[in-house]
Protein backbone atom coordinates (compact mmCIF):
# COMPACT_ATOMS: atom_id res chain seq x y z
CA UNK A 1 0.00 0.00 0.00
CA UNK A 2 2.21 2.77 -1.27
CA UNK A 3 1.23 6.39 -1.13
CA UNK A 4 1.59 8.34 -4.34
CA UNK A 5 1.21 12.04 -5.13
CA UNK A 6 -1.83 11.28 -7.31
CA UNK A 7 -3.57 9.64 -4.33
CA UNK A 8 -2.99 12.73 -2.20
CA UNK A 9 -4.12 15.19 -4.87
CA UNK A 10 -7.30 13.24 -5.71
CA UNK A 11 -8.02 12.39 -2.05
CA UNK A 12 -8.07 8.67 -2.84
CA UNK A 13 -5.92 7.95 0.20
CA UNK A 14 -6.48 9.64 3.55
CA UNK A 15 -3.47 10.94 5.47
CA UNK A 16 -5.50 12.01 8.49
CA UNK A 17 -5.49 8.57 10.23
CA UNK A 18 -1.68 8.73 10.30
CA UNK A 19 -1.81 12.30 11.61
CA UNK A 20 -4.33 11.27 14.28
CA UNK A 21 -1.89 8.63 15.53
CA UNK A 22 0.85 11.24 15.78
CA UNK A 23 -1.48 13.70 17.53
CA UNK A 24 -2.51 10.88 19.90
CA UNK A 25 1.08 10.45 21.09
CA UNK A 26 1.57 14.21 21.39
CA UNK A 27 -1.59 14.32 23.53
CA UNK A 28 -0.30 11.49 25.73
CA UNK A 29 2.95 13.40 26.31
CA UNK A 30 0.93 16.55 27.09
CA UNK A 31 -1.27 14.72 29.61
CA UNK A 32 1.78 13.22 31.31
CA UNK A 33 3.51 16.63 31.45
CA UNK A 34 0.43 18.13 33.09
CA UNK A 35 0.43 15.20 35.52
CA UNK A 36 4.01 16.02 36.54
CA UNK A 37 3.15 19.69 36.99
CA UNK A 38 0.18 18.78 39.18
CA UNK A 39 2.39 16.39 41.17
CA UNK A 40 4.89 19.20 41.82
CA UNK A 41 1.97 21.41 42.90
CA UNK A 42 0.85 18.71 45.34
CA UNK A 43 4.31 18.58 46.89
CA UNK A 44 4.40 22.40 47.01
CA UNK A 45 1.17 22.35 49.03
CA UNK A 46 2.73 19.81 51.39
CA UNK A 47 5.71 22.09 51.96
CA UNK A 48 3.64 25.28 52.31
CA UNK A 49 3.77 26.70 55.84
CA UNK A 50 0.51 28.68 55.79
CA UNK A 51 -1.67 25.77 56.94
CA UNK A 52 -1.28 23.32 59.78
CA UNK A 53 0.42 20.05 58.88
CA UNK A 54 -2.75 17.90 59.07
CA UNK A 55 -4.53 20.31 56.70
CA UNK A 56 -1.55 20.31 54.31
CA UNK A 57 -1.28 16.53 54.43
CA UNK A 58 -5.01 16.10 53.79
CA UNK A 59 -4.83 18.47 50.84
CA UNK A 60 -1.78 16.62 49.54
CA UNK A 61 -3.56 13.24 49.74
CA UNK A 62 -6.65 14.70 48.03
CA UNK A 63 -4.48 16.13 45.26
CA UNK A 64 -2.69 12.79 44.74
CA UNK A 65 -6.03 10.94 44.55
CA UNK A 66 -7.33 13.57 42.12
CA UNK A 67 -4.11 13.24 40.13
CA UNK A 68 -4.46 9.48 39.74
CA UNK A 69 -8.17 9.66 38.85
CA UNK A 70 -7.77 12.67 36.57
CA UNK A 71 -4.82 11.21 34.69
CA UNK A 72 -6.54 7.86 34.24
CA UNK A 73 -9.78 9.43 33.01
CA UNK A 74 -7.90 11.89 30.80
CA UNK A 75 -5.86 9.15 29.14
CA UNK A 76 -8.97 7.02 28.66
CA UNK A 77 -11.01 9.84 27.08
CA UNK A 78 -8.11 10.90 24.87
CA UNK A 79 -7.74 7.32 23.59
CA UNK A 80 -11.50 7.00 22.96
CA UNK A 81 -11.62 10.35 21.13
CA UNK A 82 -8.74 9.44 18.84
CA UNK A 83 -10.26 6.01 18.17
CA UNK A 84 -13.57 7.64 17.22
CA UNK A 85 -11.77 9.85 14.73
CA UNK A 86 -9.96 6.88 13.20
CA UNK A 87 -13.25 4.93 13.03
CA UNK A 88 -14.83 7.79 11.08
CA UNK A 89 -12.07 7.55 8.48
CA UNK A 90 -12.32 3.75 8.42
CA UNK A 91 -16.03 4.08 7.67
CA UNK A 92 -15.09 6.35 4.78
CA UNK A 93 -12.71 3.72 3.39
CA UNK A 94 -15.34 0.97 3.68
CA UNK A 95 -17.98 3.11 1.97
CA UNK A 96 -15.52 3.85 -0.83
CA UNK A 97 -14.91 0.12 -1.32
CA UNK A 98 -18.66 -0.55 -1.42
CA UNK A 99 -19.06 2.21 -4.00
CA UNK A 100 -16.25 0.80 -6.12
CA UNK A 101 -17.73 -2.72 -5.99
CA UNK A 102 -21.10 -1.31 -7.07
CA UNK A 103 -19.52 0.38 -10.09
CA UNK A 104 -17.76 -2.78 -11.23
CA UNK A 105 -20.98 -4.82 -11.37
Amino acid sequence: MSLQIKDLVTFDKMVTPVLIKIIFWIGIVGILCMTLIYLFAAFAVLGNGFMSFPARFGTFIAMIIGLVIGTSVGLLFWRVWCELLIIAFSIHDVLKEIRDRGRSM
